[in-house]
C-alpha cells in the first residue's frame, strides 16, 4: 500500500542504463527531487514524506540502476556516486525542469 500514488511514472536510459521515476503532486507546482539516499533503499523509502510534501509541491523521485525499478546489471559503472548525480539531472532534463 502507497501513502499517495504518482501522477506518473516510468523508466528513462541515461548513460547507458534505466533508472525508474515517479512524479507526484501538481505539475505546476514548485518542484523537489528527493535523491536516493542509499545504494540499497528504493526510493519507496520516502513514501510518507511524499504524502505530505506533494501537498503543495511536484515531488520526483528515482531509483537508479540496481535498486527498486532501477535496471538489474552487474556493470559497476552503474554505480559509480557520480552517477546519481547525472541521473538526476537527466531526469529533470527529461521531465523540462
Amino acid at each position: 500500500m502507497r501513502a499517495r500514488e504518482p501522477r506518473q511514472s516510468g523508466r528513462l536510459r541515461l548513460h547507458e542504463f534505466d533508472i525508474f521515476f515517479e512524479d507526484f503532486g501538481d505539475a505546476n507546482a514548485a518542484p523537489v527531487l528527493l535523491l536516493p539516499c542509499w545504494q540499497i533503499a528504493p526510493s519507496r523509502h520516502w513514501k510518507m514524506q511524499i504524502a505530505h510534501l506533494a501537498r503543495s509541491r511536484r515531488i520526483i523521485t528515482f531509483d537508479p540502476p540496481g535498486i527498486g525499478g532501477g535496471e538489474r546489471t552487474l556493470d559497476s559503472r552503474a554505480f559509480e556516486f557520480d552517477r546519481i548525480v547525472d541521473y538526476a539531472i537527466g531526469l529533470l532534463d527529461h521531465l523540462e525542469i
